[in-house]
């Protein structure tokens, strides 16, 4: 569309120029309305209405070119990581550390394992002393296991440790079972294992002592 209003435009540059010279040319369009006044008023109007369509058109018709900037985004090189995994250790199976007390007094044990679940009956009194109570023993309850610890009321010092079976029948046959209850072992160097037997069942034990040895 620019492109005819230019052309329109020079038409009228043209016309302006020749009809100021000569208005006669154009007295077959306008007849007897030749004068230069008259032909130079029509086409300067036309001159300068074609210019300005011209400049319009021309500004709609020119894209509009934005420029383009690209961005390049570096992307960081993937770093592989060896992702390690922490070692854990097993929880011990044992309910009783029994190696542990060994060589300890009562008291010491006491300190460990809290309070026993004796209460009043954690000493002998007066009277059972004086009647030659050289043992007594104290019940220590862990997870609804019980260690008994036989002690002498005068030393202090421990004569031995049993721990019970859990088996719901009071009785089991399971050696290995009753040495991890405790965590002992059999050919230890600080203490003896003895497995104490049923009345009625000699391949069948009640639990597992441990004596510490002098």
């Amino acid at each position: 569309m620019n492109g005819l209003f230019l052309f329109l435009f020079l038409v009228s540059i043209v016309c302006l120029v020749a009809g100021l010279i000569q208005p006669k040319v154009f007295s077959r369009f306008f007849k007897d309305k030749t004068s230069r006044k008259f032909v130079g008023l029509i086409f300067g109007i036309a001159t300068v209405l074609f210019f300005v369509l011209f400049g319009v058109t021309s500004n709609k018709s020119t894209p509009t070119t934005s420029p383009t900037t690209t961005t390049k985004t570096e992307t960081p090189a993937a770093t592989t990581q060896k992702t390690e995994t922490p070692t854990t250790t097993p929880a011990p199976k044992f309910i009783f550390d029994v190696p542990s007390l060994v060589g300890k007094n009562i008291d010491e044990v006491r300190t460990v394992l809290g309070s026993p679940a004796d209460k009043t009956m954690t000493e002998p009194t007066k009277e059972q002393l004086s009647l030659g109570a050289a043992e007594w023993d104290n019940t220590f309850q862990k997870d609804g296991n019980d260690l008994l610890v036989t002690f002498d009321p005068t030393t202090r010092k421990i004569i031995d440790f049993f721990i019970s079976t859990d088996d719901a029948s009071g009785k089991t046959q399971d050696k290995n079972h009753l040495l991890e209850m405790g965590n002992l072992k059999e050919n230890a160097s600080n203490y003896k294992v003895d497995y104490v037997k049923t009345l009625k069942d000699s391949t069948s034990f009640t639990g597992v002592k441990a004596t510490p040895k002098p």
